[in-house]
């Protein structure tokens, strides 16, 4: 194997990888980035059995075709510290990784590409998936993934597609965020990706990728962008029936400027509890009023904002989880609504525009 490659086209996906590649794995071969170059591309591999991303790089002078192991870290570590400089990239008769520079010569181990983990992708129908549309749904969603290994299907973001809508959803029992788009294919078909896999789909995909193709096999799910392709093990379960515990509507219902409810509730939480960090919204003629207290250092806060209120109650949450979702909104208005003052029901939060678009709910907290 022998090629020259640029390093500003291998830093980025070493970026990307290193994510997935650990310096301390169980298994040694786990430890290392499997590189192949053939017909003038080079194709960088990390795994962790679970999840594997193979990068496709840029070659400025293929020589000879092959396929090696190294040690990610050193690896990544050497081409992070060149600015701007084409490499040489070698395997001598000793099967050592050699890498020179203009003044330089670097020499690694190697390990054969033979004990590299075998991904057994499967054949998946892949589904074009406009990519804004992707990014934005599961930036809307991730925040609510949980970490309860207890409750697997939570630790991931729910994928349902149909002939009528495709949702993308996540919650960790506290809160919920769904998102709700248009038809992206005529089969029905549900899948759960772990949450590592989400969070890697906004580093592998980019602005010229129009979309990004995903398909799901009977336990795999493969993704690919015009740089990556990624497969990782789906969550086996059976997602929760979100959309049953999504009230229609509710006794109260507030419009507010999202900007300005934000920045309130940013104020007032200031003087919260620092345990509990609990606010109460108590929302009538047409005002709702913001407010905590901390009795224990004598600490209080009080906002009124100016709205629309249909009906009249309160409610009493986490601030930092309301101003999760709120942040969230991507809209000028926001539409709350919830039942009276019954802390067992949800505190719903929609934009006031394409209010089937983004939905989250808040389940209030017995504080």
């Amino acid at each position: 194997m022998k090629f020259k490659v640029n390093t500003k086209e291998l830093k980025p996906v070493l970026d990307v990888l290193q994510k997935v590649s650990k310096d301390k794995p169980i298994i040694p071969i786990l430890g290392t980035f499997k590189l192949e170059h053939y017909g003038g591309i080079l194709y960088i591999t990390a795994s962790d059995l679970e999840t594997t991303i193979t990068g496709k790089v840029k070659i400025e002078e293929p020589i000879e075709d092959g396929a090696v192991c190294v040690l990610s870290n050193k690896f990544t570590a050497v081409v992070k510290n060149f600015k701007d400089e084409t490499l040489l990239l070698s395997v001598d008769e000793k099967d050592n990784l050699i890498i020179k520079s203009k003044g330089g010569r670097f020499k690694a181990p190697t390990m054969s590409v033979d004990e590299y983990p075998i991904v057994n992708a499967g054949e998946a129908k892949m589904v074009d998936f406009p990519r804004f549309e992707l990014i934005d749904g599961l930036n809307k969603t991730t925040h609510c993934v949980s970490a309860d290994d207890l409750r697997p299907t939570f630790c991931g973001v729910s994928f349902k597609l149909n002939n009528e809508s495709t949702k993308i959803a996540a919650t960790n029992a506290i809160k919920l965020a769904v998102v709700t788009s248009g038809a992206l294919t005529a089969e029905e078909t549900e899948f759960i990706l772990p949450a590592k896999a989400a969070s890697l789909i906004k580093l592998i995909s980019s602005d010229e990728d129009i979309y990004v193709q995903i398909g799901e096999t009977d336990k795999n799910i493969n993704i690919t962008t015009r740089s990556y392709d990624m497969n990782c093990r789906a969550i086996e379960g059976t997602y929760v029936n979100y959309d049953s515990i999504i009230p229609k509507e509710g006794d109260c219902n507030i419009t507010v400027n999202t900007e300005a409810v934000i920045d309130s509730i940013k104020r007032v939480k200031i003087f919260a509890n620092e345990t509990t960090s609990s606010v109460i919204v108590i929302a009538k003629d047409n005002n709702i009023e913001i407010k905590t207290e901390d009795v224990d250092f004598s600490l209080e806060a009080v906002e009124n904002i100016e709205c629309s209120v249909s009906g009249e109650g309160l409610f009493k949450t986490n601030a930092q989880l309301l101003l999760d979702l709120l942040l969230r909104v991507g809209v000028e208005f926001t539409t709350i609504y919830f039942t009276g003052s019954n802390q067992h029901r949800p505190i719903v939060i929609k934009p006031t525009t394409d209010t089937d678009n983004v939905l989250m709910l808040l389940t209030q907290q017995l504080i």
